[in-house]
């Protein structure tokens, strides 16, 4: 398996853990306007879990052997 079949088959589970991140990120910086209670529970309910989902999925991708080029 050379190089470039190993790179292209993180690149979905790199752009699902960015997406995550930048989405978790969005909403904490929405949640930081709020001045109420729930904006808490929003900033580390929803964002904050998001933001570990994100790092959890790109640091499994970085462990796990990427699909080979028929097993999508």
């Amino acid at each position: 398996m050379t190089m470039d079949v190993q790179i292209t088959g993180m690149v979905p589970r790199l752009r699902i853990a960015g997406g995550l991140i930048i989405l978790g990120l969005l909403i904490e910086a929405f949640t930081l306007t709020w001045n109420n209670p729930v904006a808490f529970v929003v900033f580390l309910g929803i964002g904050g879990v998001l933001i570990g989902l994100g790092v959890l999925i790109y640091l499994i991708s970085l462990v796990t052997p990427p699909a080979r080029w028929g097993e999508h």
